[in-house]
């Protein structure tokens, strides 16, 4: 049996990840849990976790849960994946205007992992 990606459920939880992981690539997938492309996002990430288990952690946050960032990170369409380093966000060039975020299913599962390999 898989083990469930782990969730955020506030903002306070959302802080302590981002401050306390030191080393790893930190993913934090925003959506809602009844919206069907967070679902496929969610299966995308829950295969890929354990192979990018050494570079890489991901959690599932819960856009009304912590609104505080929905709006901080200008969250507006699910699934949106932000992605973190030692506390810090990384802005990615994804050919669109907005390099904060990465908005919407991923075609591949790898090319879910080549982004990571990368970052």
């Amino acid at each position: 049996m898989t083990e469930q990606l782990p969730q955020l459920v506030n903002k306070e939880e959302v802080d302590y990840v981002l401050q306390c992981v030191d080393d790893l690539l930190v993913i934090l997938r925003f959506g809602r849990q009844d919206h069907i492309d967070t679902q496929r996002m969610d299966g995308l990430l829950q295969s890929t976790a354990p192979l990018l288990a050494n570079m890489a952690t991901v959690w599932l946050v819960d856009e009304e849960q912590v609104p505080v960032y929905k709006e901080y990170f200008g969250i507006k369409h699910v699934p949106a994946v932000l992605f973190f380093y030692n506390g810090q966000h990384i802005k990615c060039d994804f050919g669109t205007p907005d390099h904060s975020k990465w908005v919407g299913l991923f075609q591949r599962k790898q090319d879910f992992i080549d982004l990571v390999e990368v970052r």
